[in-house]
């Protein structure tokens, strides 16, 4: 990864950040997103994780394990196969409506400090 694909990613994530505070999503926070049974908040959290994730392993020593394509990592996902209604993804809902208890800015300010920090 060179200076300008993390410039890329980290760009990106500050959008991400941003458009997840942004009042209209912010008014919204507690209504059932696009997502069933997943609130705005909920929908808004889950995808900026995804990005505070990446920075954190990323930021990350190297893992013992032999990397695996994308794609093979998601062939190997439960929550793929399964359906909206299975444990995995019910989870996955729960949790996310969960974390944005906190408000719009809890990990999105998160996420903005680590985009905006120097890189790991």
């Amino acid at each position: 990864m060179d200076e300008r694909d993390i410039e890329t990613f980290l760009s990106a994530a500050r959008i991400a950040a941003d458009l997840a505070t942004r009042p209209e999503v912010a008014d919204r926070w507690t209504d059932e997103s696009a997502c069933a049974g997943m609130t705005v908040g909920g929908l808004a959290h889950h995808l900026v994780a995804q990005a505070v994730n990446t920075v954190r392993l990323l930021g990350a020593p190297p893992a013992a394990e032999e990397p695996i394509p994308v794609l093979e990592h998601y062939d190997r996902a439960a929550w793929v196969h399964s359906s909206l209604d299975a444990e995995v993804n019910v989870g996955i809902r729960e949790g996310s409506n969960e974390d944005a208890a906190g408000g719009p800015d809890a990990r999105c300010g998160r996420l903005r400090a680590r985009t905006t920090a120097t890189w790991p």
